[in-house]
């Protein structure tokens, strides 16, 4: 049976506990949607990200504590990677020129 305009199923028994129309929904988040835009505005404020930064700031020096970094950062193997990249011919040969 083609889904077509027929509801079936778990969305149909969820719109039935649905107390308004798509009208009305649509109305509510008109009038809700700038209050909620205000509010996130309002969490990501400059104070407010600063405020965040120090906190999890605390957290990574607290983390290093008990997880102390390890004695390489895998600097020195990228460095030889690279370098073994630099010193290997290229894939695509260049063109030659015939005369």
């Amino acid at each position: 049976m083609p889904l077509g305009n027929t509801l079936t199923g778990s969305y149909a028994s969820l719109m039935a506990l649905q107390p308004e129309t798509p009208a009305e929904w649509v109305a509510r988040w008109k009038r809700i949607g700038p209050e909620l835009e205000r509010e996130r505005q309002a969490l990501f404020a400059p104070e407010n990200a600063r405020s965040a930064i120090e906190a999890f700031d605390g957290l990574v020096l607290l983390s290093l504590k008990s997880h102390p970094p390890l004695p390489y950062s895998g600097l020195i193997e990228q460095q030889r990677l690279f370098r073994r990249l630099r010193q290997e011919p290229p894939i695509i040969a260049e063109p030659t020129t015939s005369v």
